[in-house]
């Protein structure tokens, strides 16, 4: 099964996908055209996901209110419906532990960080380009996880959740309070607030118990490190 597969697959099984078409072929055979109608893998994938999404939504009767949404940030859809999909409540894999130069490295950017001091932990991920900075211990108290601009960040939100829209340092910013479902990569889970924004052609997303003020100004902190 290749990645598209899983991803398609791990999808589906967040927003209780009803028995429908098979995609795979159709999928495949559009990935087997010539290099000059192929389009790039990145976003062949996005766009399977999304449309996957969509149709999924649309198909579960108690969610055929649902609307998906392009957020003007890079990689992020959110999903409304009326009530949110199963998701795991627990820590899921964010790659191996590392430190935050070796994780820069391995990813081949350079890391953000906010003015909080030293990460307490640091996660890297390089198959999904993902970087994981966890403040506070022994209790998580924030989490900031960066990827390139362009990875698929799917959020899932109740009709009546309150979705912010504003400013972070310059550029568009998305400000989720509360309870609301996260998908990074095919990891579908239950995340408390959320703030979300671009900057040095990262997508940046610090979840934790902050308030909106206090997240955007941590934002406002962020840097190389």
């Amino acid at each position: 099964m290749t990645e598209l597969e899983r991803e398609l697959r791990a999808l589906g099984a967040v927003v209780e996908l009803p028995p429908v078409p098979e995609l795979g072929p159709r999928v495949r055979a559009r990935l087997a055209e010539p290099p000059r109608r192929r389009l790039r893998r990145p976003l062949v994938l996005a766009l399977a996901l999304v449309v996957l999404a969509l149709g999924a939504a649309f198909a579960v009767p108690q969610s055929r209110g649902a609307i998906l949404r392009f957020l003007g940030i890079e990689g992020v859809t959110v999903i409304r419906s009326e009530k949110l999909p199963p998701l795991a409540t627990g820590p899921v894999a964010t790659g191996r532990r590392v430190s935050l130069r070796e994780g820069g490295r391995l990813l081949g950017f350079r890391p953000l960080a906010p003015d909080l001091g030293a990460p307490a932990r640091v996660y890297a991920d390089p198959q999904r380009g993902l970087l994981v900075l966890v403040y506070g211990a022994p209790r998580v108290r924030l989490r900031l996880t960066e990827l390139r601009a362009g990875g698929l960040i799917m959020k899932f939100a109740t009709i009546d959740q309150p979705i912010v829209h504003l400013r972070v340092n310059g550029g568009p910013g998305l400000w989720i309070p509360g309870p609301h479902g996260v998908d990074l990569f095919g990891q579908p889970r239950l995340a408390g607030s959320t703030l979300l924004w671009e900057q040095d052609g990262l997508t940046l997303r610090l979840e934790g118990h902050v308030t909106r003020r206090e997240a955007v100004r941590i934002a406002a902190s962020v840097k190389s490190s």
